[in-house]
């Protein structure tokens, strides 16, 4: 077998200053960021006429607003006139954006409402076109409100190119979010995205969350080769002589074996939701709905 120097050379393999470089950060920021699209927030989560929901990356504040029934807007969360923030976080604004300091106000589509004494600024300063608040664009896509911050972006179904179509089926459109938690993590932004959307991982350290997929009872015939089934030496593993491993779990775990992709016939053969009816999946998520225990 090769081993990983004589098949990968250094400049083959990804460059660790892209992890901990601030050079490379700040690059990122500067002519990334401001040129592609973002997911900001769901939509549900601006469901009324005023709702806002503050949208931040790196030092750029974006404000996103529902205008209306048919309308989301976005701006650069800055009163152009002593560029104060001037909304926070989230929450319903009524009919109109108000700069916390000095009263200025705008309608929620950015155009000025009000100058608090505007007869004290001299008339040339009050341009109404140039007291508009900075634009954003806005794409709506599958119940997401996206923001991109250049001048002319792409289309932002050119940039989802096939995501869109591979998960057009699942009607993420009509789906909604339970419970939301965002936390800061000590880290560079690529290593947390990276180890949330990597399914290597997924054996060692979610066994115990998806171990009914693998347990023994339940996998149908045919898919392991339990030959290859692994000795009771890693943590939480079956034993194939004594049948027993370390603590009340049964799990068996194969070699090379993506139960990912077999993952929703399993569960819908095992016992658990094989006895709840035709229906096993609206069943299983009807019982969830109501905090009840499946098993």
């Amino acid at each position: 077998m090769a081993t990983t120097h004589a098949r990968y050379t250094e400049s083959a393999l990804v460059s660790k200053q892209r992890y901990i470089s601030t050079d490379w950060l700040a690059a990122e920021y500067e002519r990334l960021w401001p040129k592609v699209w973002q997911m900001a927030c769901r939509m549900e989560q601006i469901p009324r006429n005023g709702d806002y929901y503050e949208y931040m990356i790196g030092t750029q504040s974006i404000l996103v607003v529902r205008e209306n029934e048919d309308s989301i807007k976005a701006f650069r969360n800055a009163c152009p006139h002593r560029a104060t923030r001037i909304r926070s976080g989230t929450g319903n604004t009524d009919e109109e954006l108000r700069c916390p300091f000095h009263g200025w106000a705008w309608k929620l589509d950015g155009t000025i409402l009000e100058i608090p004494d505007a007869d004290d600024f001299a008339p040339e300063c009050l341009s109404r076109a140039d007291l508009q608040l900075a634009e954003v664009h806005v794409g709506l896509w599958g119940g997401f409100v996206f923001i991109n911050m250049s001048e002319d972006p792409e289309p932002l179904l050119t940039q989802l190119g096939p995501v869109a179509d591979g998960l057009a089926k699942f009607e993420v459109d009509k789906m909604r979010f339970r419970t939301y938690r965002s936390t800061i993590m000590d880290c560079n932004w690529k290593v947390g995205h990276a180890a949330f959307n990597e399914t290597y991982h997924a054996l060692a350290t979610h066994f115990l969350d998806l171990g009914g997929l693998m347990d023994g009872t339940r996998v149908p015939s045919g898919d392991v080769n339990y030959n290859e089934i692994l000795s009771g030496t890693g943590r939480g593993y079956i034993n194939k002589e004594t049948g027993r491993g370390l603590g009340t779990y049964d799990h068996y775990v194969a070699k090379n074996y993506n139960f990912f992709q077999k993952a929703r016939g399993h569960a819908a053969a095992s016992p658990r939701l094989g006895d709840l009816g035709p229906d096993a999946r609206t069943a299983a998520l009807t019982l969830l709905e109501a905090n009840r225990d499946v098993g």
